[in-house]
């Protein structure tokens, strides 16, 4: 593959039927996509050489009898191109460690791009045996594993009892690298992994020369514990001030990751406040795990698991396309508040029947799944109710219109405060404004407020979203 010419594979443009120019240009992104990748290369290859032959084979049968090119099986074609374009870019977006730690997946994507190419021809009803090299096939699939395992074997004879060559090879970077990596290899291996399988080898060979060099163990993994390489990030749809949250696909599934924004690189006069702020946000990330890991209910976010050994740690949970409750209400105007407001009492009487208080209830921190039920989230200022009051560690947590006053006046948190709170939701939810949003914070914070009744614009009926 990598000695081939693109021209001399798939021809020119020129010389397609105009119909598959759409077609055409997807096998050409195949390609290009196919110079990124770093493991599996053999087998990759071969997927890419056989789009551009199935291609070729859709074009010669054309225009033959009894093969037909209406729009529903070009559109099909377009999709499957697609769909091996996209296995292409995954395997070329993963690093060489990631790659190793999901060998099984990448093998499974591999067939998959296989099944694509085989309904590219018979969307047009063309059969198998007509296609390009057909005979050869299962032949060259061989020995592209083959190669693809001899390369692999190389790697890892080169790499045995070398320190400095295992993390170039595993691009591992600082200590902190290194405890990820062997927790993730652990994890692995824990995993039933094939013994006998090149990218089992070279992980264990791997784990076993940094536990020696280092003098660690890899570090133990509670049960909600997961590695960045277990992700594949996405865009980013959100951000704070110490956090961003982006899309990921976690276990074939897209899901939310709360990251932590890395100040540690930052240079200036204010490095060791940035320093303790970021430590302090370890610790609420670390607080929210605890609290937010035992959690189980229609109304609360599911919680899939951290990243707390990754650098910066990150937190995952469910994705909720339709964003937050205000997110949600602007879209839709028309929805039923009064059951919104019914599911976010019945998640608050959860947690307070867990004996959680949650400490920053609002709008925002309430988002609507697919079913549009309203799910609470957001756990960092939460707190396991004791018999003493529970003090905010931080100071004056929470968002200050939310905040009862005697929690703005003590800082202490209860299951009354969040039930303010609650009652400040609803004000939200039905004026679609934060409570108090006229006011100065000086004046918030000395008390003695009224809330007044907005005026029913309309109906009861639109009022009440029925």
């Amino acid at each position: 593959m990598d000695t081939d010419s693109l021209d001399a594979l798939i021809g020119t443009v020129g010389q397609y039927l105009s119909v598959l120019t759409p077609a055409y240009g997807l096998v050409v992104k195949i390609w290009n996509t196919y110079d990124s990748v770093k493991t599996g290369r053999q087998r990759c290859g071969l997927v890419v050489r056989r789009a551009a032959w199935v291609l070729k084979t859709i074009n010669d049968e054309m225009p033959k009898d009894g093969v037909e090119a209406n729009a529903a099986s070009l559109k099909a074609l377009q999709q499957h191109m697609t769909d091996v374009l996209t296995i292409i870019q995954r395997q070329a977006e993963m690093s060489f460690f990631k790659a190793l730690l999901r060998a099984g997946d990448i093998n499974t994507a591999i067939e998959e791009a296989h099944r694509r190419l085989s309904d590219c021809l018979l969307c047009f009803q063309i059969s198998l045996q007509r296609e390009y090299f057909y005979h050869q096939i299962e032949n060259q699939k061989e020995a592209s594993r083959q190669a693809d395992v001899a390369k692999l074997e190389e790697l890892r004879k080169k790499a045995a009892g070398n320190y400095h060559e295992t993390k170039r090879l595993l691009e591992i970077n600082g200590e902190s690298d290194e405890d990820e990596a062997m927790a993730a290899i652990q994890k692995r291996l824990n995993a039933r992994a094939d013994e006998t399988a090149p990218e089992t080898r070279l992980l264990r060979q791997s784990l076993d020369c940094l536990q020696v060099t280092t003098g660690r163990s890899a570090p133990k993994l509670s049960k909600w514990s997961i590695t960045r390489h277990d992700l594949d990030l996405g865009e980013t749809i959100g951000a704070g001030g110490f956090s961003t949250v982006k899309t990921a696909q976690y276990r074939k599934k897209t899901v939310a990751v709360k990251v932590l924004k890395d100040v540690s690189r930052e240079v200036g006069d204010l490095d060791v406040i940035r320093i303790l702020l970021m430590s302090r946000a370890v610790q609420a990330l670390e607080r929210e795990i605890e609290i937010w890991g035992n959690l189980r209910h229609d109304h609360i976010v599911p919680f899939y698991g951290a990243a707390i050994l990754s650098s910066p740690p990150l937190m995952v949970s469910r994705y909720m396309r339709n964003g937050n409750l205000l997110q949600y209400l602007s879209a839709r105007p028309q929805a039923n508040r009064v059951k919104l407001v019914y599911e976010i009492c019945l998640g608050m009487l959860y947690l307070h029947e867990e004996n959680v208080i949650h400490g920053d209830l609002k709008a925002v921190n309430v988002l609507v799944d697919d079913s549009g039920s309203a799910c609470i989230t957001d756990f960092g200022l939460s707190k396991v109710k004791s018999p003493s009051p529970v003090t905010s560690r931080s100071g004056l947590g929470g968002t200050l219109r939310f905040m009862a006053p005697e929690a703005i006046k003590t800082g202490i948190l209860t299951l009354e405060t969040d039930v303010y709170a609650f009652g400040m939701i609803i004000y939200e939810i039905f004026t679609e404004s934060v409570p108090f949003s006229s006011l100065p914070d000086k004046v918030v914070r000395e008390g003695n407020l009224i809330l007044e009744r907005p005026t029913i614009k309309g109906c009861d009926r639109t009022w009440l979203g029925r």
